[in-house]
């Protein structure tokens, strides 16, 4: 990775966007089969279920959750 940017004359960031770049366009054009799709389909409902299950729980006040995060120890 060093190697890399010091050739291309780089920093982290720009090495990095880089690579994502080429990461997406890599995995952008891989095609998923239906069985693939379903579970990814599937995982995603499953995701947003929760993610409404989590954010419906009113069982704490931010204040609280505040307090109880802080007093963890470190």
């Amino acid at each position: 990775m060093l190697d890399t940017m010091r050739r291309e004359g780089e920093g982290f960031y720009h090495f990095a966007m880089r690579m994502s770049q080429q990461h997406k366009t890599y995995f952008s054009s891989c095609d998923l089969g239906p069985e693939q799709r379903a579970m990814y389909s599937r995982l995603t409902e499953e995701s947003l279920a929760r993610q409404k299950t989590i954010e419906a729980d009113n069982g704490e006040s931010f204040t609280d959750y505040l307090a109880r995060y802080f007093a963890q120890p470190v």
